[in-house]
């Protein structure tokens, strides 16, 4: 009920909707609905206490109908543009699958509002054998924001899923740099042999089994 509901009928008769951008002139102009219920979700963002913020955002879905509402559009937006339809799916739509693996952006603070709200989701694949990681990596997101959350969020994941050793480099130089000591030493205590992969090795590797 409510506006979740408005927003599902809408989609239901207009699915492209989710793509459309508004006029330049808008508050949000130039951006689609996603985009600017991420902007709306990132400057909540900041206005709660640092650290705490996705935390107190989280608390306040259930308990005040105005986030409630922000949130069901939300996932219904990250549906409608994953899945192409906002009716039942033969597979169950995951939320941070959808947001790690969608080539249209979503903003970092829905991901990381995602994973606050379902991080079972974290260590469970898709109908393509894939964790939500795995999923950011092939997209080709950023280590800065969606790599790096998923990574802290799960570091297991790099030792459940099979990621190209092209990419460890990457994670390493990316986290030494800019992660926390504490997702430093959990990645490497989940796969410790990434610290021996190097792109060059790989593709020797590569062209051994061939």
């Amino acid at each position: 009920s409510g506006e979740s509901e408005t927003v599902r009928i809408l989609l239901k008769h207009n699915i492209g909707a989710t793509k459309t951008k508004n006029y330049h002139d808008c508050p949000y102009g130039n951006m689609t609905p996603l985009q600017v219920l991420g902007a709306w979700w990132r400057r909540m963002d900041m206005e709660f206490t640092p650290n705490k913020n996705i935390q107190c955002i989280k608390d306040m879905i259930g308990k005040d109908e105005h986030y409630t509402e922000r949130w069901k559009n939300t996932c219904l937006l990250v549906k409608a543009a994953y899945h192409g339809t906002v009716d039942t799916i033969q597979s169950d739509f995951r939320m941070v699958h959808a947001c790690a693996a969608m080539e249209e952006c979503v903003s970092s603070t829905v991901l990381k509002l995602a994973v606050e709200m379902y991080p079972e989701q974290l260590s469970e694949a898709d109908e393509n054998g894939h964790l939500p990681l795995a999923l950011a990596i092939l997209a080709g997101k950023s280590f800065q924001d969606h790599v790096q959350i998923l990574l802290e969020a799960c570091p297991s994941a790099l030792s459940r899923q099979c990621i190209d050793g092209r990419f460890y480099p990457q994670i390493l130089s990316f986290l030494g740099q800019n992660g926390s000591i504490s997702v430093l030493f959990g990645v490497l205590k989940e796969k410790p042999e990434i610290v021996g992969v190097h792109p060059t090795n790989e593709k020797k590797r590569k062209r051994d089994r061939i």
